[in-house]
């Protein structure tokens, strides 16, 4: 008599995902994980964000992996199915796949989906509160489906954020290419320095003003700067700065123009310069080149009436 075939079940959420600091060619991994089933094999899922190889520029690499020296046989083989989930439940991606593992081995698929897909054009089903969930199945045999382990694992990307007031003095004297710059803490567990540099060029009537960003921790990265003026009365005006934290590629701000040139801001010296000072309001999130991830659930073959109350 067929039974059916018992399910597991492996859900990896990241946290932070837009953040991901990595380069083609690099990989996050997720929590290894055991299933009681599954003959004392151990696994764990890769995700290269930006792609493994050069041809796999802009595409999502994902794969199971069996790691070395667990307590399972030689070989072992396996049904799977890798997918990525919306906030409800249902697979936006998915992929199935049948296979041979052996210690150390890897299996999966190098364009799962465009990374522009994930980032860019649907990231609002993707990336609900900026967290991707990736599911893989696993089961033997054929028949109807029993609910089998059901674990879940989280991995979080470590962020900063860092506001900051940076005020120019004497503004209306300050010549073209001289740099106005402050030194700021960060109180992170990676620690250091942000330098922050203002000034204008010369090669244009409209005189560009130009903020250069600089950490003395290479691995810090900065996604995204929102960039304020204070008025003399107090409101704000926004000088939109770029925010690249869903590029297709990893880009790291360190210098950047602002909307409102030396002349605009002159020109309006009695309402953007009290006491010829410009004060600027920086809004900064980095990426610290951190995570931390840990196995948060584990549910062991639970009846089905359960399952659908703990959801």
């Amino acid at each position: 008599m067929n039974n059916g075939r018992k399910e597991h079940t492996f859900q990896w959420f990241v946290e932070n995902y837009s953040y991901c600091w990595h380069k083609n060619g690099e990989w996050l991994r997720s929590p290894t994980f055991t299933i009681g089933g599954l003959g004392g094999t151990a696994w764990y899922l890769g995700l290269f964000p930006r792609g493994y190889r050069d041809e796999d520029r802009g595409n999502i690499y994902l794969f199971l992996c069996r790691i070395a020296n667990d307590a399972g046989p030689e070989y072992f083989s396996v049904k799977y199915e890798l997918s990525l989930l919306a906030v409800d439940g249902s697979a936006l991606q998915s992929r199935k796949f049948e296979g041979k593992f052996t210690n150390n081995s890897i299996m999966g698929i190098y364009h799962f989906v465009p990374t522009d897909e994930v980032n860019l054009l649907t990231k609002g089903e993707y990336l609900p509160n900026d967290t991707l969930c990736v599911c893989c199945k696993m089961w033997k045999g054929e028949g109807d489906v029993r609910n089998g382990e059901q674990i879940s694992a989280r991995t979080r990307i470590l962020i900063e954020k860092i506001s900051f007031l940076h005020v120019v003095e004497n503004f209306s004297t300050l010549q073209p290419n001289v740099k106005k710059t402050i030194k700021i803490r960060s109180n992170s567990v990676a620690g250091g320095f942000l330098t922050i540099s203002l000034y204008y060029t010369d090669g244009s009537c409209e005189e560009k003003m130009i903020i250069e960003i600089v950490s003395f921790d290479d691995k810090k990265i900065l996604h995204k700067c929102g960039i304020s003026l204070l008025e003399g009365s107090g409101d704000i005006i926004k000088c939109e700065g770029p925010d690249y934290v869903y590029d297709a590629a990893r880009i790291n701000i360190q210098k950047l123009p602002l909307s409102l040139t030396r002349r605009v801001i002159l020109d309006r010296k009695s309402e953007y310069l009290p006491d010829d000072k410009l004060s600027l309001l920086y809004e900064c999130t980095f990426s610290l080149g951190l995570i931390s991830w840990e196995i948060e659930e584990t549910r062991h073959e639970l009846p089905p009436a359960v399952i659908k109350q703990k959801k």
